[in-house]
């Protein structure tokens, strides 16, 4: 029942940003894209992750590598909370903060994205130790994709 509704929901959330497209055109991708991204991004992660559950919950043939499904989960659980942020622009008393908050990540983009490139170097590191690593018998590695390892380098 549960899936259900959020198929359902997922789904309005998506036709509504497909109108908003279909509406404004290329401005879309203009410079309130950020939370464009954001309005589009967490309903095709949700419709991803019930699938996903389901099939397994059904025991149905796996379509991904299990820690895979994981990650997307909790990038999914991430954009949702950046959502709230969103509808805190509303209000007088929150509205600046989010935009100061939003103002200094942008200042500081150029930093975020080095800091990116490390993360992941460092993951596929760590992603290639677990690979090559003495692993008794019977037991898996501690990381099996590279979404596991950026996040585990996180």
């Amino acid at each position: 029942m549960l899936s259900a509704l959020l198929y359902f929901f997922s789904l309005y959330f998506l036709i509504n940003e497909a109108g908003q497209l279909a509406l404004v055109g290329k401005s879309y991708f203009g410079w309130g894209f950020v939370w464009n991204a954001i309005d589009i991004l967490p309903p095709v992660f949700i419709i991803a992750v019930v699938t996903q559950r389901l099939r397994q919950d059904y025991e149905w043939d796996e379509l991904m590598k299990p820690g895979f499904i994981d990650t997307v989960h909790s990038v999914t659980c991430l954009l949702m909370w950046l959502k709230f942020l969103y509808f805190l622009r509303l209000f007088d008393s929150t509205s600046h903060l989010v935009r100061v908050i939003f103002n200094m990540f942008w200042e500081t983009k150029v930093f975020v994205g080095v800091l990116c490139i490390f993360y992941m170097a460092f993951g596929e590191a760590f992603l290639r130790l677990a690979e090559k690593g003495d692993i008794p018998e019977g037991e898996d590695s501690f990381l099996s994709n590279f979404a596991e390892a950026f996040v585990y380098t996180l």
